[in-house]
């Protein structure tokens, strides 16, 4: 299922709040924001299910997912990515992995200062599936025949202070390039400001 918007939009004000973390796992943390990401095991043992967030002394949750292979934990970026002189934070996210599978989620905080306190606010970011659909470049291929982009060949970066997403493209089951997706913060959004095609080799 495509995702138009990803993710929804969430201020944390939840401070007060306490969870016990002696069962849940650390994932993934950012010392320079003082920030910790942990979560708890499913029943079936198969993903990591809730993230338990730790930022400067408060705690959160929100219902995001990870597989449980240590190499795939998510991935925290601390940057400027909106252009405002404020670093913000982004957390990649793998909801699948294997051979020509790679699935992940992007999300993406902005630093709020307000009442004499820090806290965080989610911002909307557009998902690359879309962008990618709209591409003059798409539309072309189409005509040559079916063409498969899907959530399960996309993954994030964060390059050169821009948020960017990379979304594969298939034809017969075999990969015939991929999508460079490079986002910028416009109207309270992270949305396309350029996309680039390269055909595999």
């Amino acid at each position: 299922m495509l995702k138009y918007l990803v993710p929804p939009f969430i201020v944390l004000f939840l401070f007060g709040f306490s969870f016990d973390l002696s069962d849940k796992t650390l994932l993934a943390e950012n010392k320079e924001a003082d920030f910790k990401l942990y979560s708890k095991l499913n029943s079936e043992g198969d993903m990591y299910e809730g993230f338990y967030i730790e930022y400067k002394g408060r705690q959160c949750f929100f219902d995001y997912k990870n597989v449980t292979n240590p190499s795939f934990y998510p991935e925290v970026v601390y940057d400027d990515i909106s252009g405002d002189g404020k670093k913000d934070l982004v957390v990649i996210n793998t909801l699948g992995h294997g051979t020509g599978i790679s699935a992940k989620e992007v999300r993406v905080f902005h630093e709020v200062f307000f009442d004499g306190e820090d806290f965080l606010r989610e911002k909307l970011v557009e998902s690359p599936i879309i962008a990618v659909h709209k591409s003059k470049t798409y539309q072309r291929l189409i005509k040559q025949g079916p063409v498969y982009v899907g959530d399960d060949q996309i993954y994030f970066q964060v390059v050169d202070h821009k948020l960017t997403a990379h979304v594969g493209a298939r034809k017969n089951q075999y990969n015939i390039g991929d999508f460079t997706v490079t986002y910028q913060f416009k109207n309270d959004i992270y949305q396309l400001k350029s996309i680039h095609y390269r055909p595999s080799k």
